[in-house]
Order: structure tokens, then C-alpha cells, then sequence
């Protein structure tokens, strides 16, 4: 796993950096789901902490494969959003 700071780890990291966020109050929203035989797609609105507001960025696209039925790799993208949209909302 490489961090959005260039860190590299693995498991451990990714689970102490989500901890983390939910510690300083970051949430996430269920905006929507896809998923098959061996892959899953969540998209989900990132919920800042009002002490916080521009702590993390305003969605989270999770990636999922799972071939073998359990997840094997993991990949989050941030997508960037246009102006006056938000995690969820159909573009102009």
C-alpha cells in the first residue's frame, strides 16, 4: 500500500490510518454500490469533522477483488469532483 504521502506499508498502516480518521471524526456515507462475482465497488461521500472541515477529501471510491471469495487487494481512489457537486450527485 503507498499512502496519498508517498508512505509504503501494508495492513497494518491502512487499518491504523483509518483508526485514525475515525478518531479525529472523519465518517463515510454510503452513496452507492456495484458488485460481481469477484469484484465489489463502493462509492462513498467522506464526512469531515466540523473542527476539521477540509481534513480529508469529499469522496472515496473503494475497489475491491475478491477472486477466491475473500478480498485480495483493496484500491481506494479520490475522485475530484467539479465545482457545486458533491459524492452522489449526477454531473451537469
Amino acid at each position: 500500500m503507498t499512502s496519498g504521502q508517498g508512505y509504503r506499508g501494508g495492513v497494518a498502516m491502512a487499518v491504523q490510518g483509518m483508526d485514525l480518521d475515525l478518531r479525529r471524526g472523519v465518517r463515510q456515507k454510503f452513496v452507492h454500490a456495484v458488485t460481481s462475482r469477484d469484484t465489489t465497488v463502493w462509492e462513498m461521500e467522506l464526512i469531515s469533522p466540523p473542527h476539521d472541515p477540509h481534513h480529508c477529501p469529499p469522496a472515496v471510491v473503494w475497489l475491491m477483488s475478491h477472486p477466491e471469495g475473500r478480498v485480495e487487494r483493496l484500491r481506494l481512489f479520490f475522485p475530484v469532483l467539479s465545482a457545486g457537486r458533491t459524492a452522489g450527485s449526477p454531473a451537469g
